[in-house]
């Protein structure tokens, strides 16, 4: 499978692959910006096989370099970086994708920031946030809104100028989010969700069998393919109307969504060092195996790390440091209904 992608003119990604788990594991990032005619990639993801085998090297367990790149032989995975453009050899879709898409931003001016994004009667706002504080919910209580537009729940990229573009990857979707979404109840989601909590034993004996191989294999392809994990990919235009799904707009708010112990929902101001220090630290957390790969490209001196966290600094600072900047603080225990009713009420009105 030949697949092109076309990141708002600022990316381009091929996904060469004879795996099906590849392509669709890349898709569900992707899927939004397919573009046929894309000629241009900044990326190319291929098949492991590609990789011309290294030499072994018995002094040298963890990586071995090669005139094509680095190649991680016992995982069976590989990067080259060759004439502007990187090349990422795996066997299955690697977490690390979005990380090196992220280097390529960073070099043209632009960072992701993981968290959403929206846009309410004209102005962009964006929640940087952890995995698991509210995104998809938050999404599910805006989306409503006449003049609502979806940027992300996941990843948004941001330029230097204070302008948000949209990268819509797939909803993660929990069993607690389907009431959020009545169009879901019957859908293939749903199904996947109840068999997980019926055949509970059997997915967890998967998980069980893949998370051994890999810490004896060292293989990052699992024995049991297919999807597994907790939650189910659900593709954008199954939730969001295609017109209400932005590209590009121009940011005027950003909210940090951040749980906590408390009881109340506190709204508050947030400095742009403070908030740019947390996005950065959540970025280095979500960039799977990302930074032990490109620490080990940089131990050959092919990648200067110390200028990459720098530039990726002074991209966010300068997206960030014109906007009216919040914190909004939600009790670990609050309901969906509460955080939903919270949402509609305030959120839109304080930041205006």
């Amino acid at each position: 499978m030949d697949k092109r992608y076309n990141i708002h003119g600022l990316v381009g990604v091929r996904v060469n692959s004879v795996s099906k788990h590849i392509s669709d594991g890349c898709a569900h990032y992707l899927r939004h910006f397919e573009n046929g005619l894309q000629e241009i990639s900044d990326l190319e993801i291929e098949d492991f096989e590609k990789f011309p085998p290294p030499k072994h090297n018995p002094y040298q367990e963890d990586f071995t370099k090669t005139e094509r790149g680095i190649c991680f032989t016992k995982e069976k995975y590989a990067i080259s970086m060759e004439k502007g453009r990187m090349r990422e050899y795996t066997t299955y879709a690697n977490h690390a994708t979005n990380f090196w898409i992220q280097t390529i931003l960073i070099k043209k001016g632009f960072s992701f920031v993981h968290g959403a994004g929206v846009e309410l009667n004209g102005r962009g706002i964006i929640f940087p946030a952890l995995g698991g504080t509210g995104k998809t919910t938050l999404i599910s209580a805006l989306r409503d809104k006449s003049d609502f537009k979806f940027f992300g729940d996941d990843y948004v990229i941001v330029g230097t100028g204070g302008e948000m573009y949209s990268y819509p990857s797939d909803f993660s979707i929990y069993p607690f989010h389907i009431p959020l979404f009545n169009e879901l109840e019957n859908s293939q989601a749903a199904g996947y969700l109840r068999r997980r909590t019926i055949f509970a034993w059997y997915y967890k004996a998967k998980r069980i069998m893949n998370f051994i191989a890999k810490r004896i294999f060292r293989s990052y392809g699992p024995v049991f393919k297919g999807w597994n994990a907790a939650y189910a990919k659900v593709p954008v235009k199954e939730l969001i109307p295609s017109e209400k799904i932005g590209q590009k707009t121009t940011l005027a708010a950003s909210v940090f969504l951040e749980r906590y112990e408390g009881k109340e929902m506190v709204f508050e101001r947030m400095e742009a060092g403070i908030l740019v220090d947390k996005i950065m630290g959540i970025l280095n957390l979500e960039s799977g195996d990302g930074i032990r790969y490109i620490s080990a490209i940089a131990s050959t001196g092919g990648f200067d790390i110390a200028d990459f966290f720098s530039l990726q600094k002074k991209i966010l600072l300068g997206a960030f440091s014109k906007l009216a900047l919040y914190r909004l603080r939600i009790p670990v225990d609050i309901s969906n209904d509460e955080y939903r009713a919270y949402l509609k009420e305030n959120i839109a009105n304080a930041i205006a």
